[in-house]
């Protein structure tokens, strides 16, 4: 809305009969006209009335202000930072008017828009009138951060710890981004790569930006003990203690043990069991293997009636001639082997 406001009017002084005082625009002057002592010329010759005094030069003139400047001063501006280098922020400008309620050009000593930095800047606005009278206001803009780091944290890590280990090491990965830092720091009540006890551990997290805006999570870290197997070796018909187990290549053979229980079919290490070519030692004790089963791969299965656990061993053909040592490694470490010959 505009707001106009006027100055008081000239006052009116007498010379001769009477007078005016005018206001000349744009010169900021006051010259003084007799209106009513005129020349003959106008039909006014009495030499008895009072003649109106020439008026002075402009230069000798007395100088008044002639006009008056209104300028609308703006309410504080306050944004949020949309990057590490403060804000773009867009403004209005004020609105200014002269005596006379017509609208005047404005200028500002920044442009809108513009880039703010971060804290409060401030802005001078100013406007001139036509007698050259000006007047300036000015209003802040505040660019802060108060957008909390946005936090993202990992999903359960779970691991398994050594067999017989009481802790293990789990390293993780924590990110962390603000739109107004660009280096937010995280902190955490544990490291990654830190030792964890057998259990579960939960990790807390908080990042904090430059202006100690922050966020906050946790994650579980779950760490499994290894079972330990009663594993003491093998059933017939595979024979232990370094004993070549004869038997015909191409066949499967039933390779059985025990756990003392039923320990679920997850027991084998990761790529076990494995044949390894050994050379073969005439001079070792063989002993035939007199079972053997149809199968056309490997499997590994569970007899609650026998509480074993039969690994059926398909050999290849092409092992006739040679011997081979079969490895079996459970999951909490231990390994038992058999050496076997194979005839054609």
């Amino acid at each position: 809305m505009r707001t106009r406001r006027w100055m008081t009017p000239p006052t009116r002084t007498t010379l001769g009969r009477s007078a005016s005082s005018q206001t000349i625009a744009g010169l900021g002057r006051v010259a003084t006209l007799g209106l009513l002592a005129l020349s003959a010329a106008c039909g006014d010759a009495d030499p008895a009335r009072p003649r109106a005094l020439a008026p002075t030069s402009r230069a000798s003139a007395e100088v008044v202000p002639g006009s008056q400047v209104y300028i609308d001063t703006p309410p504080p501006i306050v944004v949020e930072a949309t990057g590490p280098d403060g804000a773009v922020v867009a403004f209005a400008t004020p609105n200014a008017y002269d005596v006379d309620g017509n609208a005047l050009p404005v200028q500002c000593d920044a442009p809108s828009p513009t880039l703010f930095p971060f804290g409060s800047t401030n802005v001078i606005c100013f406007a001139v009138d036509a007698a050259g009278n000006s007047k300036n206001t000015h209003f802040t803009v505040r660019v802060q951060d108060t957008t909390n780091p946005q936090l993202t944290m990992p999903p359960t890590q779970v691991v398994q710890a050594a067999p017989g280990a009481q802790e293990a090491s789990v390293s993780f990965t924590v990110h962390a981004s603000d739109v107004a830092d660009p280096d937010v720091q995280i902190v955490c009540d544990a490291e990654s790569g830190a030792m964890f006890p057998i259990g579960t551990t939960q990790v807390t997290c908080a990042a904090y930006d430059n202006f100690w805006n922050s966020a906050s999570g946790s994650f579980l870290v779950v760490v499994e003990s290894v079972p330990t197997f009663a594993f003491t070796g093998f059933f017939q018909p595979v024979a232990n203690d370094g004993v070549f187990n004869v038997v015909k290549a191409g066949s499967a053979i039933p390779v059985k043990f025990s756990l003392d229980g039923n320990r679920g079919l997850a027991i084998l290490k990761s790529g076990s069991p494995s044949a390894t070519t050994v050379s073969c030692v005439s001079e070792a004790a063989q002993s035939a293997v007199g079972e053997t089963v149809a199968a056309s791969g490997n499997s590994l299965s569970y007899d609650a009636a026998t509480d074993q656990y039969i690994y059926v061993w398909k050999s290849e053909k092409g092992w006739a001639g040679g011997c081979r040592r079969l490895d079996v490694t459970l999951t909490d470490g231990r390994t038992k082997s058999a050496f076997f010959r194979f005839t054609r």
